[in-house]
């Protein structure tokens, strides 16, 4: 397993899921078991929603396309 591969996927997807929020990515910056992102938004923004919407999304899709169980 690549991690740069898994953090260029994680990053991908926040930009996307971010777009649909109607926010901008200033930053992203991520490790093997985390990440930080600067992001701007109006304050409109339900930011809870939006961080819940990122983490779900993003854990799912990583599970999904990188972390197959071998049974």
């Amino acid at each position: 397993m690549d991690n740069d591969n898994i953090i260029d996927f994680l990053k991908k997807l926040t930009y996307e899921i971010t777009e649909s929020f109607e926010a901008d990515v200033i930053e992203i910056n991520a490790e093997k078991d985390h990440f930080n992102m600067l992001f701007k938004a109006k304050p409109t923004l339900n930011i809870l929603r939006y961080i819940n919407t990122i983490k779900t999304i993003t854990s799912r899709e990583i599970q999904k396309n990188f972390l197959k169980v071998k049974l």
